[in-house]
């Protein structure tokens, strides 16, 4: 399984409970909240290693 796969499966793990909660419809509940609070902010961690990372690109390549 892929990556990419993985992570999606592990989206769909954390959906579940509150689509299974006894409710008629999905409802987001609080869990599933925290949990994409949780990815944003590591996804926010990658953008600014990345923008790091390319900045230090740029500076290499700027010098040659």
């Amino acid at each position: 399984m892929t990556p990419a796969r993985m992570s999606a499966c592990g989206y769909v793990r954390d959906f579940l409970p509150c689509a299974l909660a006894g409710r008629g419809a999905f409802e987001p509940c609080d869990e599933l909240r925290q949990t994409l609070r949780r990815h944003i902010a590591q996804v926010d961690e990658r953008i600014t290693e990345l923008a790091k990372s390319r900045s230090l690109l740029e500076s290499i390549l700027a010098t040659m």
